[in-house]
Protein backbone atom coordinates (compact mmCIF):
# COMPACT_ATOMS: atom_id res chain seq x y z
CA UNK A 1 0.00 0.00 0.00
CA UNK A 2 2.84 2.35 0.75
CA UNK A 3 4.64 1.18 -1.74
CA UNK A 4 2.05 2.14 -4.17
CA UNK A 5 1.20 5.31 -2.70
CA UNK A 6 5.23 6.21 -3.02
CA UNK A 7 5.44 5.27 -6.72
CA UNK A 8 2.32 7.40 -7.50
CA UNK A 9 4.21 10.52 -5.74
CA UNK A 10 7.20 9.74 -7.66
CA UNK A 11 4.59 9.23 -11.20
CA UNK A 12 3.60 13.10 -10.19
CA UNK A 13 6.51 14.53 -9.78
CA UNK A 14 8.51 13.07 -12.73
CA UNK A 15 5.11 14.28 -14.74
CA UNK A 16 5.46 17.63 -12.79
CA UNK A 17 9.38 18.46 -13.64
CA UNK A 18 9.05 17.29 -17.16
CA UNK A 19 5.85 19.89 -18.10
CA UNK A 20 7.69 22.53 -16.12
CA UNK A 21 10.93 21.94 -17.76
CA UNK A 22 8.97 22.48 -21.39
CA UNK A 23 7.18 25.46 -20.30
CA UNK A 24 10.16 26.56 -19.11
CA UNK A 25 11.61 26.41 -22.49
CA UNK A 26 8.67 28.13 -23.91
CA UNK A 27 9.56 31.02 -26.42
CA UNK A 28 8.19 34.24 -24.84
CA UNK A 29 6.81 37.02 -27.20
CA UNK A 30 7.94 40.51 -26.91
CA UNK A 31 4.72 41.43 -26.20
CA UNK A 32 2.64 39.65 -24.16
CA UNK A 33 -1.54 39.85 -23.36
CA UNK A 34 -2.41 38.73 -19.57
CA UNK A 35 -5.99 38.41 -18.22
CA UNK A 36 -6.54 38.27 -14.58
CA UNK A 37 -10.02 36.28 -13.10
CA UNK A 38 -8.91 35.41 -10.05
CA UNK A 39 -9.51 36.89 -6.84
CA UNK A 40 -7.85 39.67 -5.98
CA UNK A 41 -6.69 42.34 -3.61
CA UNK A 42 -4.76 46.01 -3.46
CA UNK A 43 -1.90 45.20 -0.86
CA UNK A 44 -1.37 47.64 1.87
CA UNK A 45 2.50 48.19 3.17
CA UNK A 46 1.55 50.39 6.09
CA UNK A 47 -1.71 52.32 7.30
CA UNK A 48 -0.93 55.13 5.00
CA UNK A 49 0.09 53.55 1.72
CA UNK A 50 -0.32 51.14 -0.56
CA UNK A 51 2.74 48.84 -1.46
CA UNK A 52 4.69 49.84 -4.78
CA UNK A 53 7.02 48.57 -7.12
CA UNK A 54 9.03 49.63 -9.68
CA UNK A 55 8.37 48.83 -13.85
CA UNK A 56 11.64 47.00 -14.28
CA UNK A 57 14.24 48.93 -17.24
CA UNK A 58 12.87 48.24 -20.99
CA UNK A 59 9.42 47.54 -19.88
CA UNK A 60 6.14 49.22 -20.39
CA UNK A 61 3.02 47.96 -18.98
CA UNK A 62 -0.78 48.93 -20.08
CA UNK A 63 -2.78 48.45 -17.37
CA UNK A 64 -6.69 48.26 -18.05
CA UNK A 65 -8.44 48.24 -14.67
CA UNK A 66 -12.74 46.44 -14.76
CA UNK A 67 -12.72 47.03 -10.81
CA UNK A 68 -12.36 50.62 -9.16
CA UNK A 69 -9.71 51.19 -6.70
CA UNK A 70 -10.86 49.22 -2.93
CA UNK A 71 -13.77 47.77 -4.27
CA UNK A 72 -15.04 44.29 -5.72
CA UNK A 73 -16.02 43.34 -8.80
CA UNK A 74 -18.64 41.37 -10.21
CA UNK A 75 -18.27 38.44 -12.75
CA UNK A 76 -19.68 35.23 -13.83
CA UNK A 77 -18.07 32.59 -15.27
CA UNK A 78 -19.70 32.70 -18.40
CA UNK A 79 -18.89 36.56 -18.70
CA UNK A 80 -15.21 35.35 -17.70
CA UNK A 81 -15.46 33.24 -21.13
CA UNK A 82 -17.14 35.74 -22.90
CA UNK A 83 -14.61 38.50 -22.37
CA UNK A 84 -11.62 36.48 -22.64
CA UNK A 85 -12.99 35.25 -25.92
CA UNK A 86 -13.33 38.45 -27.25
CA UNK A 87 -9.84 39.63 -25.98
CA UNK A 88 -8.47 36.55 -27.53
CA UNK A 89 -10.13 36.92 -31.08
CA UNK A 90 -7.71 40.59 -31.06
CA UNK A 91 -4.76 39.39 -29.57
CA UNK A 92 -3.12 39.95 -33.32
CA UNK A 93 -4.34 43.73 -32.79
CA UNK A 94 -3.34 44.23 -29.18
CA UNK A 95 0.47 42.95 -30.15
CA UNK A 96 1.01 44.74 -32.88
CA UNK A 97 4.10 47.23 -33.38
CA UNK A 98 1.72 50.06 -34.31
CA UNK A 99 1.20 51.68 -31.26
CA UNK A 100 -1.82 53.58 -32.32
CA UNK A 101 -3.42 50.21 -33.23
CA UNK A 102 -2.74 49.22 -30.20
CA UNK A 103 -4.18 51.48 -27.76
CA UNK A 104 -7.50 51.74 -30.44
CA UNK A 105 -8.10 47.87 -30.03
CA UNK A 106 -7.70 48.52 -26.05
CA UNK A 107 -10.40 50.88 -25.87
CA UNK A 108 -12.57 49.15 -27.92
CA UNK A 109 -12.52 46.13 -26.29
CA UNK A 110 -12.92 48.06 -22.98
CA UNK A 111 -15.86 49.89 -24.08
CA UNK A 112 -17.66 46.91 -25.46
CA UNK A 113 -17.04 45.20 -22.33
CA UNK A 114 -18.53 48.34 -20.02
CA UNK A 115 -22.01 48.20 -22.45
CA UNK A 116 -21.79 44.57 -21.77
CA UNK A 117 -21.48 44.95 -18.33
CA UNK A 118 -23.96 47.66 -18.29
CA UNK A 119 -26.69 45.11 -19.58
CA UNK A 120 -25.87 41.84 -17.39
CA UNK A 121 -24.13 42.26 -13.78
CA UNK A 122 -24.39 45.89 -13.23
CA UNK A 123 -27.56 45.87 -14.31
CA UNK A 124 -28.02 42.60 -12.00
CA UNK A 125 -26.69 44.53 -8.98
CA UNK A 126 -29.00 47.62 -9.46
CA UNK A 127 -32.07 45.09 -9.58
CA UNK A 128 -31.06 43.42 -6.38
CA UNK A 129 -30.16 47.05 -4.58
CA UNK A 130 -33.58 47.46 -5.29
CA UNK A 131 -35.23 44.75 -3.75
CA UNK A 132 -33.18 44.97 -1.20
CA UNK A 133 -33.77 48.36 -0.09
CA UNK A 134 -37.37 47.44 -0.74
CA UNK A 135 -37.61 44.63 1.56
CA UNK A 136 -35.40 46.92 4.51
CA UNK A 137 -38.83 48.36 4.57
CA UNK A 138 -41.06 45.75 5.88
CA UNK A 139 -38.55 44.02 7.33
CA UNK A 140 -35.39 43.65 9.40
CA UNK A 141 -32.32 42.84 7.11
CA UNK A 142 -29.85 39.83 8.69
CA UNK A 143 -26.62 40.38 8.84
CA UNK A 144 -25.29 38.75 5.77
CA UNK A 145 -27.93 40.77 3.46
CA UNK A 146 -27.25 44.20 4.82
CA UNK A 147 -23.45 43.74 4.38
CA UNK A 148 -24.60 42.38 0.34
CA UNK A 149 -26.96 45.70 0.49
CA UNK A 150 -23.61 47.91 1.56
CA UNK A 151 -21.54 46.13 -0.55
CA UNK A 152 -23.37 46.41 -3.92
CA UNK A 153 -24.36 50.35 -3.14
CA UNK A 154 -20.47 51.23 -3.12
CA UNK A 155 -20.02 49.03 -6.25
CA UNK A 156 -22.31 51.30 -8.07
CA UNK A 157 -21.44 54.53 -6.50
CA UNK A 158 -17.95 53.74 -7.95
CA UNK A 159 -18.35 52.99 -11.20
CA UNK A 160 -17.28 56.09 -12.85
CA UNK A 161 -13.75 55.33 -11.49
CA UNK A 162 -13.73 51.89 -12.85
CA UNK A 163 -12.71 50.45 -16.37
CA UNK A 164 -9.59 52.68 -16.43
CA UNK A 165 -6.40 52.49 -18.58
CA UNK A 166 -3.00 53.25 -17.50
CA UNK A 167 0.02 53.48 -18.78
CA UNK A 168 3.16 52.55 -16.57
CA UNK A 169 6.58 52.82 -18.70
CA UNK A 170 10.08 51.73 -16.76
CA UNK A 171 11.12 52.97 -13.78
CA UNK A 172 7.63 54.34 -12.89
CA UNK A 173 5.98 53.00 -9.64
CA UNK A 174 2.97 50.80 -10.05
CA UNK A 175 0.75 49.76 -6.90
CA UNK A 176 1.09 45.81 -6.36
CA UNK A 177 -1.68 43.50 -6.30
CA UNK A 178 -2.33 40.03 -4.61
CA UNK A 179 -4.09 37.46 -6.61
CA UNK A 180 -5.40 34.09 -5.37
CA UNK A 181 -7.44 30.68 -6.13
CA UNK A 182 -9.04 28.31 -4.03
CA UNK A 183 -8.65 24.64 -5.98
CA UNK A 184 -12.95 24.41 -6.61
CA UNK A 185 -12.80 27.82 -8.29
CA UNK A 186 -11.21 26.83 -11.80
CA UNK A 187 -12.95 26.84 -14.63
CA UNK A 188 -12.20 27.44 -18.37
CA UNK A 189 -10.83 30.92 -18.19
CA UNK A 190 -12.50 31.82 -14.69
CA UNK A 191 -10.22 32.27 -11.56
CA UNK A 192 -7.13 32.19 -13.68
CA UNK A 193 -4.55 34.16 -15.24
CA UNK A 194 -4.05 33.42 -19.05
CA UNK A 195 -1.26 34.85 -21.50
CA UNK A 196 -3.71 35.07 -24.41
CA UNK A 197 -1.54 35.22 -27.20
CA UNK A 198 0.75 32.12 -26.24
CA UNK A 199 -0.79 28.93 -27.51
CA UNK A 200 -0.47 25.83 -24.90
CA UNK A 201 0.41 27.67 -21.68
CA UNK A 202 -1.12 26.90 -18.61
CA UNK A 203 -2.62 29.54 -16.73
CA UNK A 204 0.33 31.49 -14.79
CA UNK A 205 -1.25 31.33 -11.36
CA UNK A 206 -0.84 27.08 -11.92
CA UNK A 207 2.83 27.61 -13.63
CA UNK A 208 4.40 29.51 -11.39
CA UNK A 209 2.65 28.37 -7.77
CA UNK A 210 2.07 25.45 -5.83
CA UNK A 211 -1.30 25.45 -4.29
CA UNK A 212 -1.20 25.23 -0.35
CA UNK A 213 -2.21 22.66 1.71
CA UNK A 214 -5.49 24.49 1.90
CA UNK A 215 -5.77 24.11 -1.95
CA UNK A 216 -4.98 27.97 -2.49
CA UNK A 217 -2.89 29.28 -4.73
CA UNK A 218 -1.30 33.00 -4.08
CA UNK A 219 0.99 35.11 -6.58
CA UNK A 220 1.62 38.88 -6.91
CA UNK A 221 1.32 41.60 -9.70
CA UNK A 222 5.07 42.65 -8.53
CA UNK A 223 6.09 38.87 -8.92
CA UNK A 224 4.51 38.36 -12.41
CA UNK A 225 5.96 41.33 -13.40
CA UNK A 226 9.60 40.41 -12.85
CA UNK A 227 9.01 36.51 -14.23
CA UNK A 228 8.12 37.62 -17.85
CA UNK A 229 11.61 40.38 -17.24
CA UNK A 230 13.74 37.32 -16.98
CA UNK A 231 11.94 36.01 -20.11
CA UNK A 232 12.67 39.55 -22.03
CA UNK A 233 8.76 40.58 -22.53
CA UNK A 234 9.13 44.44 -23.23
CA UNK A 235 5.40 45.07 -23.39
CA UNK A 236 2.96 43.52 -21.03
CA UNK A 237 -1.19 44.71 -21.85
CA UNK A 238 -3.33 43.68 -18.25
CA UNK A 239 -6.47 43.04 -18.76
CA UNK A 240 -7.65 43.03 -14.90
CA UNK A 241 -11.12 41.59 -14.15
CA UNK A 242 -10.71 41.38 -10.28
CA UNK A 243 -11.18 43.16 -7.30
CA UNK A 244 -9.72 45.49 -5.52
CA UNK A 245 -10.28 45.73 -2.29
CA UNK A 246 -7.56 46.78 0.10
CA UNK A 247 -5.94 44.21 2.19
CA UNK A 248 -2.93 43.63 4.31
CA UNK A 249 0.22 41.07 3.74
CA UNK A 250 -2.40 39.20 5.73
CA UNK A 251 -5.08 39.00 3.62
CA UNK A 252 -7.21 41.25 6.73
CA UNK A 253 -9.68 43.47 4.31
CA UNK A 254 -9.49 47.21 5.30
CA UNK A 255 -13.45 48.12 6.05
CA UNK A 256 -13.50 51.23 7.52
CA UNK A 257 -15.15 53.26 4.50
CA UNK A 258 -13.64 56.85 5.01
CA UNK A 259 -9.77 55.21 4.91
CA UNK A 260 -10.83 53.24 1.60
CA UNK A 261 -12.43 56.26 -0.04
CA UNK A 262 -8.70 58.08 1.18
CA UNK A 263 -7.01 54.82 -0.54
CA UNK A 264 -8.67 55.27 -3.59
CA UNK A 265 -7.95 59.17 -3.61
CA UNK A 266 -4.50 59.06 -3.65
CA UNK A 267 -4.14 55.91 -5.73
CA UNK A 268 -6.74 57.82 -8.70
CA UNK A 269 -5.03 61.34 -8.13
CA UNK A 270 -1.26 60.26 -8.23
CA UNK A 271 -1.86 57.79 -10.72
CA UNK A 272 1.28 56.07 -9.54
CA UNK A 273 3.29 56.60 -12.37
CA UNK A 274 0.42 56.03 -14.87
CA UNK A 275 1.28 58.53 -17.96
CA UNK A 276 -1.64 58.40 -20.76
CA UNK A 277 -4.07 57.75 -17.96
CA UNK A 278 -7.47 57.27 -19.51
CA UNK A 279 -11.19 56.86 -17.80
CA UNK A 280 -13.69 54.88 -20.28
CA UNK A 281 -16.58 56.64 -20.73
CA UNK A 282 -19.64 54.42 -21.56
CA UNK A 283 -20.55 54.97 -24.81
CA UNK A 284 -23.73 54.83 -27.18
CA UNK A 285 -24.23 51.69 -29.71
CA UNK A 286 -22.80 51.61 -32.95
CA UNK A 287 -23.44 49.14 -35.40
CA UNK A 288 -19.77 48.43 -35.78
CA UNK A 289 -19.40 47.62 -32.17
CA UNK A 290 -19.69 43.66 -31.29
CA UNK A 291 -21.48 42.92 -29.16
CA UNK A 292 -20.91 39.77 -26.76
CA UNK A 293 -23.83 36.92 -27.30
CA UNK A 294 -25.96 36.98 -23.49
CA UNK A 295 -24.77 34.09 -21.74
CA UNK A 296 -27.19 31.58 -20.08
CA UNK A 297 -27.90 32.77 -16.38
CA UNK A 298 -25.97 31.86 -13.98
CA UNK A 299 -25.33 32.45 -10.48
CA UNK A 300 -23.24 35.84 -9.71
CA UNK A 301 -20.70 36.49 -7.18
CA UNK A 302 -17.95 39.06 -6.68
CA UNK A 303 -14.22 38.30 -7.08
Amino acid sequence: MINNILFNIIIIYMISNETFNELSSQQWEKTIVLSFTTHGGIIQESSEDVELFSVPEGMTIKRVSISTPGECNLLSSDDADDYINLIYDHKNDLISDNDLLQNKTIENLVDIIKNANYEGPIQYVKDKVKELRQASKRIRLDTEHKDTLNTYTRYLNNLNKSFTIKKFDSGTEIYNKMFTRWNEDKTKYDWSIQVINIEGLPDLLSYLKLQTRRGESIITLKEIIYFLKSKEVENIIIFDFSCSNLMDNERNELIDERAVRRYRRDIIKMNYGGKKSKTIKKSKKTKKSKKIKKSKKSKKYLK
